[in-house]
């Protein structure tokens, strides 16, 4: 009886710890390393894998991988099991062909009125250009930082948002991306500026880990594909569909020092343009310097994937409040490195960025409009250390290279 009670426990222990999740093809599995994932582990090892295979892998992977560890939606039931992915494609927007009207008859030529001049209206936050361009051009808008609709910054969540690293409403930041590299690690965010244009720190394009292959957008929770789901407040469910699109390239900044942590920023330009929904959205990025503004009152937001306090990388998509910090306070604390072109926020403990973090956001709300102030280059070895803040390249301080870059006067 005793041995019986001692496996029973043992057993709702290991239920209990195990974190469930989708298969590709819509079978019921759990979320593992795979090499404790015989089938997914001999599909991963073979020389040559068809397009078909190669797909069902990425799309089976579950569980940030900061640890270098894959994890994968391992099957529950193998009798059955059939490498089956998800095909969808990308829909583009198409302009429905105007139907042929009848021609009208010829009317009085109205009385001529004078011209009335009057001033365009303006807005602060808008994009990067003082001019809005012509919707209907898509290789000009393809990089511009504007919506179709003219807007930027603007997150359509609903509730209560609760601050100190939970998780945010299943349309919380629409612009943040998900990087995915070789052997589907998922190392680094970033935040979508254009239809095609992701904007991120250099050391996640040119790091150890080279640069990444896709850019996973709607993303929400990474152990459901493609699909996520959220209970909203009113007891309905939210839906969104996962958008994975392949890099065509990036480019980081030219004086970018990976050693000294200088000039941490870059693009990750994507294949498609990305089609905007409640879910993919973009930010804002600063026209003026708010930096002179900031103080000990000022408070900003992050989001991403990170690990948390738990000491493991989030399924689902968090964020968190940072207060401004000083900097002379944190050139103190990072004496050893020219911090030049950053905004420091954090040191609080049990509230900061960490390991997978990098190239997110860090953003300020005024007016409900988010804009892009900082990317996250790096913190201290500890996260969430009290006294230890994280450091953001300061984004206003190269908007006359971004300019360059998305006005094609930088090619990527």
């Amino acid at each position: 009886m005793c041995k019986l009670q001692i496996l029973l426990f043992c057993y709702l222990i290991v239920f209990a710890t195990a974190k469930l999740c989708k298969v590709p093809n819509g079978d019921a599995g759990e979320c593992k390393a795979i090499s404790k994932c015989p089938i997914l582990n001999e599909l991963d090892n073979k020389p040559y894998k068809s397009e078909a295979e190669e797909l069902f892998l990425q799309q089976s992977l579950c569980g940030n991988s900061f640890t270098y560890i894959i994890k994968v939606c391992c099957p529950l039931d193998t009798t059955s099991f059939r490498i089956k992915p998800v095909i969808y494609t990308v829909t583009k927007e198409t302009t429905p062909k105007p139907e042929p009207k009848p021609e009208p008859k010829p009317e009085p030529k109205p009385i001529p009125k004078p011209n009335v001049l009057s001033r365009p209206e303006t807005n602060p936050t808008f994009g990067i250009d003082d001019k809005i361009n012509n919707p209907n051009d898509k290789k000009t808008n393809e990089n511009i930082s504007v919506a179709p609709d003219g807007t930027c910054g603007i997150d359509t969540g609903t509730g209560n948002r609760i601050f100190g690293g939970e998780a945010t409403n299943l349309d919380q930041y629409p612009w943040l991306a998900l990087l995915q590299y070789a052997r589907e690690f998922l190392l680094c965010s970033g935040s979508l500026i254009s239809p095609k244009l992701i904007l991120t720190a250099a050391h996640c394009i040119n790091g150890p880990n080279r640069a990444p292959l896709f850019a996973r957008l709607a993303e929400y929770n990474v152990t459901s594909f493609p699909i996520d789901t959220q209970e909203t407040d009113g007891g309905g469910i939210d839906s969104s569909t996962v958008v994975i699109i392949p890099v065509e390239n990036t480019l980081s900044h030219p004086d970018h020092n990976l050693s000294k942590r200088l000039n941490d920023i870059g693009f990750v330009k994507l294949k498609e343009a990305a089609v905007f929904s409640d879910f993919i959205k973009i930010i804002c990025l600063p026209t003026v310097d708010l930096f002179p503004q900031f103080n000990k009152n000022t408070n900003f937001t992050v989001a991403g994937w990170g690990i948390d306090e738990s000491g493991e990388s989030s399924d689902v998509k968090k964020h968190v409040r940072l207060p401004f910090v000083r900097e002379d306070y944190c050139k103190e604390r990072y004496s050893d490195l020219p911090l030049l072109n950053v905004i420091c926020a954090g040191g609080e403990a049990g509230k900061d960025t960490c390991n997978g973090d990098s190239g997110g956001p860090l953003m300020y709300e005024d007016s409900s409009t988010f804009t892009i102030i900082g990317i996250l280059s790096f913190g201290y070895r500890e996260c969430g250390i009290a006294g230890w803040p994280s450091v953001y390249t300061n984004v206003f301080q190269y908007m006359k290279w971004i300019r360059d870059v998305t006005e094609g006067r930088i090619k990527i």
